[in-house]
């Protein structure tokens, strides 16, 4: 199942909602635990599923269980997702509990929605970790004799426009076991970062991105690459495009982000065709983890190459300072270059 274009399907059925306080270097205030799920309404799941799809859309990395640590989270996970699941509120005090150890007096304090569902018919279970806004007071209340948080209330005060969610991932089982168990998994607060990767993804999750960061970040390069290559025909915008396209790589964000891309620097229908280039390669749009260690010497030089044996070779920030490719009454492509002749040799 391709989960992103499944989030439009997702349906949730079980809610429960347990506070994780802030750690202190003193005495920590203790977790606040619901004893029993929320009441849930119609209109209240369809507005939890739509800030799902939307924290989920675009900007979310694919994960996987990392079967080399020790997992707390993916069985508690894990026991959600058969035909007769376990305890759902037991499970969810569980995952609260652990997350508050793994947290530090850097991670802020929020409420962990527990969420169960199903995504395009298969059984789901997703988190998030909304803000605690400053000032809002939000008191548990009884259901049956037991503690819980009123849901209505948790959307009214804490997921409104103005509210962020920290972080939310969702999982199906796609395969046997825990290996099986694939997610989408995103931090609003840090995007991709070593916060992502050793706090929420690594320490609470116990997953890791399905691919390397490296692999993804070439994968991008060489079809935007390919791209341009070999479906831009106009000398002026081939020569703009590439400069984009280093310029990007190069650039300090910690995430590549494909659509952004397009938007920013494809002309016309080169947009979409962009997009669709990148589907067909199997590009997620989504944001992209950077890291830029197999594309390292590609990215400190380019080179053209010309029709007549010439070569032009330099660093990609001179290219855009410097090169300017126009074509002239007849048709042909003419390369200006803006700088003086330093030597000439062999």
């Amino acid at each position: 199942m391709n989960m992103r274009e499944a989030l439009d399907r997702l349906e949730i059925t079980n809610v429960i909602v347990h506070d994780v306080p802030r750690k202190t270097a003193g005495p920590s205030q203790p977790l606040t635990l619901s004893e029993t799920e929320s009441e849930l309404t119609a209109d209240l799941a369809v507005d939890f599923a739509t800030r799902i799809r939307i924290s989920l859309d675009k900007a979310a990395f694919d994960a996987v269980v990392d079967v080399d640590r020790d997992h707390v989270v993916p069985p508690l996970i894990l026991s959600q997702l058969t035909d007769q699941p376990d305890n759902f509120v037991i499970m969810s005090q569980a995952v609260a509990g652990h997350l508050h150890i793994c947290q530090t007096a850097k991670n802020s304090p929020g409420l962990l929605v527990v969420i169960r569902g199903t995504l395009a018919g298969d059984r789901c279970l997703a988190l998030m970790k909304l803000e605690r806004q400053l000032g809002v007071q939000l008191a548990q209340i009884e259901n049956n004799g037991k503690l819980t948080y009123n849901i209505r209330q948790v959307r009214d005060l804490m997921l409104t426009d103005q509210t962020k969610v920290f972080k939310a991932a969702i999982f199906i089982q796609g395969g046997d076991g825990m290996v099986g168990l694939t997610a989408l998994v995103s931090d609003h607060q840090r995007g991709y970062s070593h916060e992502i990767a050793n706090f929420f993804l690594h320490q609470f999750l116990g997953c890791r991105l399905a691919e390397l960061p490296e692999v993804t970040t070439k994968r991008f390069f060489d079809s935007a690459l390919s791209f341009i290559h070999d479906h831009v025909t106009e000398p002026e915008l081939k020569t703009r495009y590439h400069i984009a396209l280093m310029s990007e790589m190069n650039g300090s964000r910690e995430a590549v982000r494909p659509i952004e891309f397009a938007d920013t620097h494809m002309v016309g229908a080169h947009r979409s065709q962009l997009l669709t280039h990148f589907s067909d390669h199997g590009i997620p749009t989504s944001d992209l983890p950077k890291d830029r260690k197999l594309i390292d010497r590609q990215l400190k030089s380019m080179t053209w190459r010309f029709e007549g044996g010439l070569a032009l070779v330099g660093p990609p920030e001179e290219f855009d300072a410097r090169v300017t490719t126009v074509d002239d009454e007849t048709g042909m492509s003419q390369t200006i270059i803006r700088d003086g002749i330093k030597n000439v040799g062999k």
